[in-house]
């Protein structure tokens, strides 16, 4: 009993990190996890069975509900994505901005995945 409260209390710990964003080229890594690993049928999406790829799915979900978000100023992120647009869409605008702007990957990953939709969903 022992032993295992000690191993939890180690697992615990390595699970523990510091609050803090993390940066795109961290997310870029995760989401090309998915890319590779992910299996679509029909609109049934299937992920990598990994924690990496259950954050980035998350991360992802998280920017595309925020861009719908609307006010009297505008949309929240200043992008327009049609509404028929998937998570894979954003899932893939994200790796493309974040693939060839590498100048950018030390940014946090939520700054990337803004200017990410931004570009491939301006508003008209």
């Amino acid at each position: 009993m022992v032993r295992f409260a000690l191993g939890m209390l180690c697992l615990i710990a390595l699970a523990i990190e510091p609050a803090k964003a993390l940066d795109a080229e961290r997310v870029l890594s995760m989401c090309e996890g998915v890319e590779r690993g992910m299996k679509v049928r029909g609109e049934e999406v299937t992920l990598p069975n990994t924690p990496t790829a259950y954050q980035c799915w998350g991360f992802i979900g998280a920017i595309q509900d925020v861009s719908r978000i609307e006010s009297a100023k505008g949309r929240a992120l200043g992008a327009c994505p049609p509404p028929e647009l998937t998570t894979i869409d954003f899932l893939r605008s994200f790796t493309k901005y974040a693939r060839t702007h590498r100048q950018e990957l030390h940014l946090p990953a939520g700054v990337v995945a803004v200017k990410a939709i931004a570009s491939s969903f301006p508003c008209k």
